[in-house]
């Protein structure tokens, strides 16, 4: 051929963000995970387990081999079930830059694809948000939209504003460090602090 590269199609995108199927076994997984877990109201503790989290799982910046990088399944369904809080989710937002953002897309995709649709909504809107700021427009519509798809109708949608915005408006990435400081600035001081560290 002449060395292009096909571009993947919605099918393939749509695809490559499926949750896994729900089985017993990935249930008694879920619950040896959430009895691991801090108690909900544990903000402090939360965001100190979500950040080892991160910074254990975060595939390296050289793309390798793909399965020697997978996030192990009991890590991924914590990072699912950490980010429904808003300050997990806001410091894994954080985490994310114009550098590192492949990496995370990478990350929250492998979540995605390990935990059930019932914890997939904040992985996919994560996914998304690393996805725009990679510059993969069409992998960001299609995480946001299964993200909302997921969403349940009594729980308010407001975390995936911003991404929505940020497609509908058709912001450029370039625009993330000046949206970040923002974020990191309306931030408790726990998520700022270990946002920083």
């Amino acid at each position: 051929g002449y060395g292009l590269k096909a571009r993947p199609g919605r099918a393939d995108l749509e695809a490559s963000f499926a949750s896994a199927p729900d089985s017993d076994q990935l249930t008694g997984r879920i619950a040896d995970a959430l009895d691991t877990l801090p108690p909900p109201r544990d903000t402090g503790a939360i965001i100190t387990l979500t950040r080892d989290l991160l910074t254990r799982n975060l595939p390296p910046s050289e793309p390798g081999d793909p399965a020697a990088t997978r996030i192990p399944v009991e890590d991924a369904i914590k990072l699912a079930v950490l980010t429904q809080n808003p300050s997990a989710q806001s410091l894994a937002l954080l985490s994310m830059t114009r550098e590192n953002a492949p990496q995370h897309l990478q990350l929250w995709r492998d979540i995605v694809n390990q935990v059930p649709d019932y914890g997939a909504e904040a992985p996919l809107y994560l996914a998304g948000m690393a996805a725009w700021i990679s510059g993969d427009g069409a992998s960001a519509v299609v995480a946001l939209d299964r993200s909302i798809a997921l969403a349940r109708p009594d729980e308010p949608t407001a975390h995936v504003e911003l991404l929505s915005q940020l497609i509908d408006k058709v912001v450029p990435p370039t625009a993330w460090p000046s949206i970040r400081a923002e974020v990191l600035a309306a931030a408790t001081p726990r998520v700022r602090e270990a946002a920083l560290a």
